[in-house]
């Protein structure tokens, strides 16, 4: 099992690693996908819960060009991944898909309780007001694999037709 500081370290914008993990997903990760699998430059998309959310977040800022869809599940939207976007003029180029549960109001996380549901409508607002192309989603559900689990069928047929 990965240690919550390692995915901190990886997957926060201040986090020791997340240079690293950056390098991993442009030059390893992507390269490897797409020339084992079927996969070509105009399909790539990324998603990821929680800190996973607000690190595909972080990558897509950092190289716009090359991840031009984010499924983003209860992101953990802390002030510097809302400061990061707030940054940029425009994100029009972006399609994205986010989904929240309504319940996701005391997550508790390394840095004491975080009220996700609103921090996700605060990203909502801002990816909005910068243009993005977003499908923005709210259910009844908790901080869990299960409520996420859920939400995938919605999240990958909003995927298919992006590809279109």
């Amino acid at each position: 099992a990965v240690k919550l500081s390692r995915r901190t370290d990886d997957y926060a914008p201040d986090g020791e690693r997340q240079d690293a993990y950056a390098r991993f997903v442009f030059d390893t990760c992507i390269p490897f996908v797409e020339e084992t699998y079927s996969v070509h430059p105009h399909q790539r998309s990324m998603a990821g819960i929680s800190l996973g959310a607000a690190v595909t977040m972080e990558l897509y800022l950092r190289h716009p060009d090359r991840l031009p869809r984010l499924l983003l599940f209860s992101g953990a939207y802390y002030e510097t991944v809302l400061q990061h976007v707030r940054q940029e003029p425009s994100l029009k180029q972006l399609q994205a898909f986010m989904v929240v549960g309504r319940q996701e109001t005391e997550v508790v996380t390394p840095y004491g309780p975080y009220d996700f549901y609103r921090l996700n409508q605060t990203m909502r607002d801002v990816l909005r007001i910068r243009g993005v192309n977003l499908e923005y989603q709210e259910a009844d559900g908790t901080h869990i694999w299960g409520f996420w689990q859920k939400q995938l069928p919605t999240a990958l047929r909003w995927l298919e037709s992006s590809l279109r």
